[in-house]
């Protein structure tokens, strides 16, 4: 492997990889490569331990590749980054093993009033909590449902405000998501905007002149739910604002377990989902002795019924607690 700058997880935490640069030396070499979640901590990991399915169209030798997957439907997404590149969608349904995922790509699409969308770059995927990845492109923003990118008539959200596109045209670098699916934009000249669940209202815009914002260029920004801040990086420095910790409340009301009971024989994942995003996630057992312990990154987690040894457990009683 020589040069790999875009990578994921997928939902059952196996790492995705894109080797974005392809040398004319070697211009066949393999681009896309998974590594199974059983060697992700393995100290002596090789060249054969990772998995090559055949997926020949991202070749490019652009570096500001972008892979993420989708929360629910285990779809990954993926850009090159580059001049008018595609949008890809790889569905492998979940095996890794499977080396001829389904994959189809898009350099345009309709969005919900029946407009043809193209783009010259997309700049930034960011997966949110309920299965849709946002796109932030050199012209606007949008979001898709990746579940949906197989069917004939697969199209994206473009949402307005006030009967226009919200940030028609605007450069948006980066996209974040809070606990509360929320959506942080950083644009090239706006400063930063939070909006709600689906970008249908502005709940708050940040700019050099409202705010401690050193500039209106916005590269990146990270909302912190440990803290109760978002961090902004702006070619001007850095910044960071607090808000009330109560705006970013959440409640594990809807917990769900898939299976439960678990069967003896069962040799899969179990699911715990409904989990306020980005909860921190321990289960043990009815002793109380520690055997998972992970973050549930997009209010979700997958655990192996296996102890932290890798040993299978028995059957028995086993808690799950989370907390934020």
């Amino acid at each position: 492997i020589t040069f790999m700058n875009s990578i994921a997880l997928d939902n059952d935490g196996n790492l995705w990889g894109v080797q974005s640069y392809i040398s004319s030396v070697s211009p066949n070499f393999d681009y896309v490569r998974i590594l199974p979640k059983e060697k992700l901590y393995d100290s002596n990991v090789t060249i054969d331990d990772w998995i090559v399915p055949n997926l020949d169209g991202p070749r490019s030798s652009f570096k500001a590749a972008r892979l993420v997957t989708s929360h629910g439907a285990d779809i990954k997404v993926f850009s090159t980054g580059s001049f008018g590149g595609p949008i890809m969608f790889w569905d492998n349904g979940g095996d890794i093993h499977n080396l001829n995922p389904r994959e189809v790509s898009y350099t345009s699409l309709p969005d919900n009033y029946r407009s043809l969308f193209s783009w010259q770059y997309v700049r930034c995927l960011t997966p949110d909590t309920l299965g849709n990845v946002w796109a932030g492109t050199t012209s606007g923003l949008f979001y898709m449902n990746p579940a949906d990118a197989f069917k004939p008539n697969f199209g994206i959200t473009r949402p307005k405000i006030k009967g226009n596109y919200l940030l028609d045209g605007e450069d948006i670098y980066a996209i974040a998501i809070d606990s509360l699916n929320r959506k942080w934009i950083a644009t090239a000249s706006q400063g930063a905007l939070l909006l709600n669940e689906d970008a249908t209202e502005i709940l708050m815009q940040f700019d050099a002149s409202n705010s401690s914002l050193p500039s209106n260029t916005i590269y990146s920004i990270c909302p912190l739910s440990n803290s109760n801040s978002v961090m902004f990086v702006t070619d001007m420095g850095v910044a960071q604002y607090y808000f009330d910790p109560q705006d970013d409340a959440g409640n594990n009301d809807n917990v769900q377990v898939i299976p439960n009971p678990v069967l003896p024989e069962f040799t899969g994942y179990v699911t715990v989902s409904g989990l306020v995003p980005n909860s921190f996630v321990r289960i043990t057992d009815r002793d109380g002795n520690v055997l998972f312990e992970t973050v549930a990154t997009g209010g979700s987690i997958h655990w192996d019924a296996c102890a932290a040894n890798g040993e299978h457990l028995p059957t028995g009683v086993y808690n799950v607690y989370a907390g934020h």
